[in-house]
């Protein structure tokens, strides 16, 4: 770029080392100004079935077997291998962190579930008991809610009608009802808790606070029953008649899946980064709370389809194993080693027909163009996405490996800079890719095309940038200086008020693109190419522009 006086001439200078197919921008403002030439933008059509990671048990397909009079041992040995049902003398307790990203937080505040029904005008039943150490507290409702908070290192409780601290307690402590009806002791967590932020969530067992860091940890300790109570009609609905062999299947499913944590005493999400627990019931106002009126979460149809199947799990080679289900595998389910990487022998590909039959949505079709995907890519995290992608770096291939039942187990993506990313493994595909599944084909639109003959624009991937401070770039017979201003290219620019001043670029292509700034003190600028001249240009302009194509 050049700011020179109206009087004084200046030479852009560019020579051609050698011709490939590259264009040259040099830029002295703003960012580079790139054009993508529409015609080089393939679009892809992804064609693929079913929704979710592809491993274990289809709930779509278990909900259709049971309307086909299968067994819940039918679906779970259809979609697990060489697996069999075992019935352990007791299950262990569930520990579900009721934060959906399972972080600790600045305050829990709670009440009384009002188990028996209605608040009574003498409070029985409407109690609430703080245990800390050997030592247990009682709290009825006429001070409550109570809102727990972490004070010099250790849990203080307060009336959250009269803000008054009314304890301090330790580092731990379990808040539990005063049970009045066997089996139906239940507590309010009044904040947003469980998989969707809810308020007034009603929870069985019994709440345990723990204090992490400056901020408190809420933590549900349920028995397995009451946990699954919770789960299955979250995940696979509420059971019907027609689906009992389904909501029975779900709920091995998911025993098995929680019995690893479970038994070693860790943290189980209330989300689906583990199971999806949505707890006993709702007060879905304030009103509701004080009048006992809940919308219930649970189904009385799935918790007697939980009780047939207390106490069972699903074993392979004896040895209770991670039931995996997800919401429809389509025409099959994946072999793990394909999804997540580790070979287990009871997840292996299983063909499946029933899920077409339930999911309205089975099969599916996408189409997006080689920017939006790219754009897509980048915003997902893929390995090395270059710079630019979804703006002036587009996809310009996608390859695939597939695995067994479809699934595709690997990518490869071509960038139109000419980089590549490989993306291992199908969640991953499925993932980064924002797709269903990773049960899927791909085609592209102009992979098969056959060219006109025509000569076109370069595509923005054979665009070189230069920025003003580049090596190849010599400024010769002048007093050039660098200046800034926000809208420059990196927010610098060279000028020069020097007669005869003159710029070099030296590049391999076979054109040159060169941006720069107009205004009142512009002057004039003839460009040589190759050491013949092309054409002046008057920079002078009544309108500054930091940005204008001078010269291509």
């Amino acid at each position: 770029m050049s700011r020179l006086t109206d009087r004084s001439d200046f030479r852009f200078s560019v020579v051609r080392l050698c011709a490939v197919l590259m264009t040259v921008a040099l830029l002295s403002a703003l960012l580079p100004i790139r054009s993508v030439d529409a015609a080089t933008i393939p679009t892809f059509t992804l064609q693929g079935v079913g929704y979710g990671h592809g491993l274990g048990m289809s709930q779509e397909g278990a909900l259709q077997m049971a309307r086909e009079g299968k067994t819940s041992t039918d679906i779970i040995k259809q979609y697990f291998t060489d697996v069999k049902l075992k019935t352990l003398g007791s299950s262990p307790r569930a520990l579900v962190n009721l934060d959906s990203g399972k972080a600790a937080r600045s305050s829990w505040t709670l009440s009384p579930g009002y188990a028996s029904g209605k608040p009574s005008a003498d409070n029985a039943g409407d109690t609430l008991q703080v245990v800390s150490g050997s030592t247990t507290s009682s709290y009825t409702d006429l001070a409550g809610p109570y809102q727990f908070k972490v004070a010099s290192g250790v849990i203080a409780m307060y009336s959250v009608k009269t803000s008054k601290k009314l304890a301090t307690f330790g580092t731990s402590v379990q808040v539990k009802p005063a049970v009045i009806d066997p089996g139906a002791d239940l507590l309010t967590v009044v904040d947003g808790s469980g998989p969707f932020g809810h308020a007034n969530i009603r929870y069985r067992g019994y709440l345990k606070l723990t204090v992490s860091g400056t901020k408190l940890k809420l933590v549900n300790s349920v028995s397995m029953q009451h946990y699954l109570y919770g789960v299955v009609p979250r995940e696979i609905g509420n059971a019907s008649d027609a689906t009992m062999a389904a909501a029975e299947a779900q709920a091995l499913c998911a025993r098995s899946y929680a019995y690893p944590k479970a038994s070693a005493g860790k943290e189980l999400a209330c989300s689906t980064s583990d199971q999806v627990y949505g707890g006993h019931s709702r007060f879905t106002s304030e009103a509701n709370r004080k009048n006992n009126k809940a919308t219930a979460f649970e189904s009385a149809k799935s918790n007697a389809a939980i009780d047939a199947t207390n106490n069972c799990y699903v074993a392979y080679k004896d040895k209770v194993v991670a039931a995996y289900f997800a919401a429809c595998n389509g025409n099959a389910s994946a072999n793990s080693e394909d999804v997540w990487g580790s070979k287990l022998g009871y997840l292996r590909s299983r063909v499946d027909p029933w899920c077409a039959k339930s999911h309205k949505d089975h099969a599916w079709t996408v189409k997006v163009s080689g920017l939006a995907l790219a754009k897509t890519l980048k915003t997902k995290g893929v390995t090395g996405a270059p710079s630019g992608a979804g703006s002036s770096v587009f996809v310009t291939d996608v390859t695939t490996l597939r695995g067994d039942g479809g699934w595709v187990k690997s990518a490869v993506i071509t960038w139109s800079n000419g980089a590549s990313s490989q993306i291992a493994l199908a969640d991953n595909v499925r993932i980064k890719f924002g797709l269903r599944s990773a049960n899927f084909t791909i085609s592209n639109s102009l992979k098969t095309s056959t060219s006109s003959g025509k000569a076109t624009k370069p595509a923005a991937d054979t665009l070189t940038t230069y920025q003003e401070n580049n090596k190849l770039i010599k400024r010769t017979k002048g007093k050039w200086k660098r200046v800034s201003h926000a809208k420059f290219s990196g927010k610098k620019a060279y000028r020069s008020s020097s007669y005869k001043g003159k710029i070099t670029l030296r590049f391999k292509g076979t054109g040159v693109i060169w941006y720069g700034q107009t205004s009142a003190g512009g002057g004039r600028a003839k460009v040589y190419l190759d050491g013949k001249y092309k054409k002046t240009i008057q920079l002078k302009s009544s309108k500054t522009v930091r940005v204008k194509k001078i010269y291509e």
